[in-house]
């Protein structure tokens, strides 16, 4: 099974090289392609970067819908980590908590940069902005 799944990976990266795949949809792919031999196998190893490639790669082709400026990326790397949890919950019975508390720094970025985007001051700028000396 892990190498007939390294040979689909391998066809994949093929067909975006060649550009017959697009790279926004790579990245999908073969995070689904993960997840769906994790379904089918119960291999656990391929349930975290299954989660995690699927959601950075809806993010990313998202993406491409709603700008550059988007915050679609991280975003889609939240509901890949708590897409971990959920899925460990449904198919083993059991779930940890760490997935989910990588989700939320992963939503609270993704909150200020579409802020930002609407015209709120940056958490960045405010964040790096030193005191002055002068009174």
């Amino acid at each position: 099974m892990p190498g007939l799944v390294l040979i689909i990976v391998g066809a994949i990266l093929l067909l975006a090289r060649q550009q017959v795949l697009s790279g926004d949809l790579t990245v999908l792919l073969i995070g689904a392609l993960l997840l769906a031999v994790y379904a089918a196998s119960g291999a656990t190893g391929l349930l975290i970067p299954g989660a995690i490639l699927t959601g950075l790669g809806a993010g990313i082709a998202l993406r491409e819908r709603f700008g550059p400026e988007s915050a679609t990326v991280p975003l889609g790397l939240g509901v890949g980590f708590v897409a971990i949890y959920v899925i460990a919950l449904v198919y083993e019975g059991r779930s940890s908590w760490w997935p989910l508390s990588h989700s939320a720094p992963s939503a609270w970025f993704a909150n200020d940069m579409s802020m930002t985007r609407l015209g709120w001051p940056s958490a960045a700028a405010r964040l790096m902005r030193r005191p002055s000396a002068r009174r």
